[in-house]
């Protein structure tokens, strides 16, 4: 029976149709009924709930984890807690992130021996996804350091959890630990003949470098990544790869492109039914929308992103849907009082912790206060997020803060001020972040020396300002 169960996994692991998995296994239990202990036959109707899984079958797979963990409750922890595992990760994808991470904590509080189980190490990284999703960065980069520890004691393997590492730095943005996390993925997957996690480490490389302005290599990357995707359809991945592939087209500033990839991110997510990831689609759709002055396709993508906010309880989401419908009132009305909201939408972001959400609506309200020549209030929202991220150490938003509020001291012609923020930039700038933008801002400085004052170059100031706003938000 064991000979069957791992030719079972094996071709669990290997085969390209997933749905013959469900059908090997069925046709596993009629030929064997009788022959099969309880255990042996609740492993191969957990394999069956593994295959629905991938594809994308939640509820049947729900279905078959319950009728496993009823019989495991009483005779097999391990089976149980692999079941449970499983049960949680269909919320997760489904996006219900709240109650995947109450179903990880209940297995840590009550199972304490699945620290001695095999897939230990798994069990911590799913739960950081739970994070990750939420927008809670920090706490998904504590569980993914912890399983990377935990893999490096026992010796297992360790791309998969370099590569979910690598993206909180990237969202932290500490890049150079991101690049050569992936550099390390792509190699180790290449080695494995692992082509799907290759795939999402060519993507989540190819982003990286869009931050750094490298558009060539990024586009290289990602292009790759989505032919190699569509070959062998892996849906999901070529999903993300068309929504990374749009965010480089709006950093580029090619909006109709930016489009037509993040329309088919959208279609593919919602044929395959994958919630985690859509609004992050839509948000930035929205955004295009918004720029092409479609204000009601803005509007019926608001109304979507808030339905997958109440259904998975995400504040990160509900975030997203403010700030959105914010940018359209102001830009309808025209009336400083729509953007109070951003106002309840940083009080609600630092409550929860979800930081990234707090950092994106501060950059979005940089940027319209800038558009608006509201200067005061620029700098106000500066000093208070520039404090947030140097206590959460976020040493990417912190440079864009010091670049930030060098120009804004320039226009108020606060030279001690200037200074004291210039010198903290270069300081921290270790890495040579932006630097055409520090460039100019060399140039403005040594302006402000010579004639000890910025008059004559302040709108050309606060343009540069307001250029360097908008390709730092994530949503251009």
């Amino acid at each position: 029976m064991k000979n069957e169960q791992h030719k079972l996994l094996h071709k669990f692991e290997e085969m390209e149709i997933e749905q013959k998995i469900v059908e090997i296994v069925e046709s596993s239990i009629d030929r064997q009924k009788d022959k099969l202990t309880d255990f042996e036959f609740y492993s191969i109707l957990y394999i069956k709930a593994r295959a629905n899984f991938i594809l994308r079958n939640f509820e049947e797979a729900k279905k078959i984890i319950s009728q496993i963990e009823k019989w495991a409750l009483d005779h097999n922890i391990e089976l149980l807690v692999k079941s449970k595992v499983l049960e949680a990760n269909c919320c997760t994808i489904t996006g219900q992130l709240v109650e995947a991470q109450k179903n990880f904590e209940e297995i840590f509080t009550k199972y304490p021996e699945i620290k001695e189980f095999p897939f230990y190490t798994n069990i911590i990284i799913n739960y950081g996804h739970t994070f990750f999703y939420q927008g809670k960065i920090i706490d998904a980069n504590s569980q993914y350091i912890k399983a990377l520890t935990v893999a490096k004691e026992r010796n297992l393997r360790q791309d998969k959890i370099k590569n979910s590492l690598a993206l909180t730095y990237i969202q932290l943005g500490n890049y150079a630990k991101a690049i050569k996390l992936l550099e390390e993925v792509i190699k180790e997957k290449e080695r494995m003949n692992d082509f799907q996690g290759w795939t999402i480490a060519k993507v989540n490389l190819g982003s990286i470098c869009s931050y750094y302005g490298d558009f060539q290599r990024a586009n290289e990357n990602i292009d790759v990544a989505i032919k190699f995707a569509e070959e062998k359809l892996f849906m999901r991945e070529l999903a993300g790869a068309h929504s990374a592939k749009g965010l480089v087209l709006l950093k580029e500033k090619k909006v109709l492109k930016a489009q037509q990839h993040l329309e088919k991110a959208k279609s593919i997510l919602e044929q395959i039914n994958v919630k985690d990831i859509l609004p992050e689609v839509l948000v930035r759709l929205g955004f295009i929308f918004f720029l092409l002055g479609e204000y009601e396709r803005v509007e019926t993508i608001i109304d979507t992103i808030e339905k997958i906010a109440e259904e998975q309880k995400s504040t990160l989401f509900l975030v997203w849907s403010i700030c959105l419908e914010t940018m359209v009132k102001f830009e309808k009305d025209q009336d400083k009082s729509a953007l109070k909201q951003i106002d309840k939408v940083l009080d609600i972001s630092l409550e929860f912790n979800i930081i990234p959400a707090f950092i994106q609506a501060s950059i979005l309200a940089l940027y319209i206060y800038a558009a608006i020549e509201d200067i005061e209030q620029v700098n106000k929202i500066s000093i208070r997020t520039l404090k947030v991220v140097k206590e959460k150490e976020i040493k990417i938003v912190q440079i864009q803060l010091y670049i930030i509020l060098s120009f804004i001291n320039l226009i108020l012609n606060d030279y001690n001020t200037l200074m004291n923020y210039y010198n903290n930039l270069l300081k921290l700038n270790e890495e040579n972040l932006y630097p055409d933008d520090i460039k100019k801002l060399n140039c403005f400085v040594e302006h402000r020396r010579k004639t000890g004052n910025s008059v004559g170059i302040d709108n050309e100031i606060r343009n540069v300002l307001i250029d360097f706003l908008q390709r730092i938000s994530p949503w251009f």
